[in-house]
């Protein structure tokens, strides 16, 4: 734009010189002064547009370097925008790292990758064993109770069959002890009926005093006997019978 206006900026002096010249040729020496007054106005008028063109150079120049200025400011953004939006994009990553590593609250799973986080899994285990051991210490626990009632219930029926033995025991004593006492019996009988025939057969031969003195004698040893026999008997039996009641209640 000033390559334009300079040379009519340069030009119009000259011509206005001109222009005077010839004003004051034709007007004489009166007309001297006047075409020193028209030299004057047209100086001013020169002035005038030589300004009024600077001014309009000047407004173009200012437009034309705001124009430089925003296609510059244009380019010179792009980088700023491009690293605004690398870094909005590298936070919404981040954010969302962040989302998937840290686990839910329902459930405590991480719907990114479908896995509980270490604390979540240690404590489900823990509470699984701790259950599993709790269950198996009420199993062992009814198991110990079984084996104490059975190991309980095993001397008490020993001890009942004990109890059985020794009173057939008891009872097959006595009944041993009532057999020899009645074989004793019998024996003593026989030999009172032996002393008998053997008296009668003495006195048949005329010396029965002494044969009668003999039988009473075999007679009371006999009964000695006898009286003895029964005697170790019921003992014998009563001894039975009170050890295998003493058993009996011991084992109870």
């Amino acid at each position: 734009m000033l390559a334009v206006f300079k040379p009519m900026i340069n030009t119009q002096p000259a011509a206005a010189a001109a222009a005077a010249a010839a004003a004051g040729g034709g007007g004489g020496g009166g007309g001297s002064g006047g075409g020193g007054g028209g030299d004057a106005v047209m100086k001013g008028e020169n002035s005038a547009a030589a300004a009024a063109v600077a001014a309009a150079a000047a407004a173009a120049e200012e437009n034309e370097k705001k124009k430089q200025d925003t296609h510059k400011n244009r380019y010179s953004t792009r980088p700023a925008n491009a690293a605004a939006a690398a870094a909005a994009a590298a936070a919404a990553a981040a954010a969302a790292r962040m989302e998937c590593s840290a686990p839910e609250t329902d459930g405590d799973i991480n719907k990114h990758t479908g896995k509980q986080d270490p604390a979540t899994a240690a404590a489900a285990a823990a509470a699984a064993a701790a259950a599993a051991a709790a269950a198996g210490g009420r199993q062992q626990q009814q198991q110990q109770q079984e084996q104490q009632q059975q190991t309980a219930a095993a001397p008490r029926r020993r001890d009942a069959d004990n109890c059985i033995f020794l009173i057939k025991l008891s009872e097959q004593g006595a009944a041993a002890s009532a057999a020899a006492a009645a074989a004793a019996a019998a024996a003593a009988a026989a030999a009172a009926a032996a002393a008998a025939a053997a008296a009668t057969a003495a006195a048949a031969a005329g010396d029965a005093g002494w044969w009668e003195l003999m039988q009473q004698q075999q007679q009371q040893v006999q009964q000695q006997q006898q009286q003895q026999q029964q005697e170790q008997q019921q003992q014998t039996a009563a001894a039975l019978r009170s050890r295998g009641a003493d058993n009996c209640i011991f084992f109870n």
